[in-house]
């Protein structure tokens, strides 16, 4: 069974994590999921669970 990182919110780094994804939205034309996104957002905890509320 998989098990659960527990995260304790940083707003700050979530900002940080936020500008990374914005720079690479932006830098990018085609973003594969595997290769790009998906590396992406396991190296940003924060915002991987921030965006997880929605």
């Amino acid at each position: 069974m998989k098990e659960f990182d527990t995260i304790t919110f940083d707003p700050t780094k979530v900002r940080e994590e936020l500008a990374d994804l914005e720079n690479l939205v932006k830098s990018n034309v085609d973003l594969a999921e595997r290769k790009d996104l998906q590396p992406f957002f396991e190296q940003r905890r924060q915002l991987s669970a921030f965006m997880g509320t929605y």
